[in-house]
């Protein structure tokens, strides 16, 4: 009985070094590639993909969104699709290390993550962002749509109401 609980261990010791020598490895992968590109990603910059308030630019300047004009929204989602790559293997890198949330309903939300990130390519990562939408939103405008949202919002308030019978 004590020697199938001891190979137990040594399998799930086993495991456990096989899980940090991937790890490490990815690492390194992801080293390289910056070294190779000479477009290093930091992970200040991986963050701000997750939000849509500000861009910060390469001295450090923080942003806001709303200053920022059409041409250069579209600069930034240039440089953001050029490194997309470098972005996502820093989100894999990040979901692989970080130790991840306790209890089992939060560790598989955590892992449907995970997999439905495996399953973009690296330029659905970024155009999925809220940054890259932020900044999609200043070079299109708004959709249609909200345009009409926004003028019937307006005209209740207003207490004018435009009727449109062409369609």
């Amino acid at each position: 009985m004590g020697e199938i609980s001891e190979m137990n261990r040594l399998d799930d010791d086993l495991r456990e070094l096989d899980e940090y020598l991937q790890n490490e490895r990815r690492a390194r992968q992801i080293e390289r590639a910056d070294a190779a590109t000479g477009m290093k990603v930091s992970y200040e910059r991986n963050s701000l993909l997750y939000q849509d308030e500000i861009w910060i630019d390469r001295e450090g300047n923080k942003i806001p969104l709303s200053k920022i004009d059409a041409r250069y929204a579209g600069n930034i989602m240039h440089w953001l699709l050029q490194r997309a790559r470098l972005f996502k293997n820093r989100a894999e890198y990040m979901f692989i290390t970080d130790p991840g949330p306790h209890g089992d309903m939060a560790q598989l939300d955590m892992e449907r993550a995970f997999g439905e990130l495996l399953e973009q390519t690296p330029e659905e990562y970024i155009k999925d962002s809220e940054l890259y939408k932020a900044l999609d939103l200043i070079v299109r405008g708004p959709p249609p749509d909200l345009l009409t949202q926004i003028e019937a919002r307006h005209a209740r308030a207003s207490g004018t109401i435009k009727v449109d019978f062409t369609e």
